[in-house]
């Protein structure tokens, strides 16, 4: 016999799904756009002007920035171990009658926990 499960339980996994998305397209956003800008710099690539190549570093230490300060690669691995906790528990939730809906909203605190643990800041 399948549970439903609640509602607030299954939203704060979309949630943590989401961020977890968000971070995740941030970090290969980010290294991606600075890959090309720093390579485009360093070669001095002959389709760009002087200027384009001085907005082209500029682009690429913003993203270095970026990525050293903000650390997305991290954000998006917290939030990726967290909704799966929660997945793990709701599908035991789902199948199985010996898990209780007090644990179930345990997987809530743990998965919480593990992004306090996995964030870098």
């Amino acid at each position: 016999m399948s549970r439903t499960t609640p509602v607030e339980i299954a939203s704060r996994k979309r949630f943590w799904q989401n961020l977890e998305h968000m971070w995740s397209s941030f970090y290969y956003g980010f290294s991606i756009l600075g890959i090309l800008s720093s390579l485009a710099v360093a070669g001095k690539l002959l389709l760009f002007s002087e200027a384009w190549l001085s907005l082209l570093s500029w682009i690429s230490s913003a993203c270095m920035i970026l990525l050293s300060f903000l650390r997305p690669d991290a954000q998006a691995k917290a939030f990726r171990g967290a909704w799966r906790i929660l997945e793990d528990r709701i599908n035991q939730y789902k199948s199985t009658q010996k898990i209780t809906k007090e644990q179930l909203y345990q997987g809530v605190t743990e998965g919480e926990k593990f992004i306090d643990m996995a964030k870098p800041f």
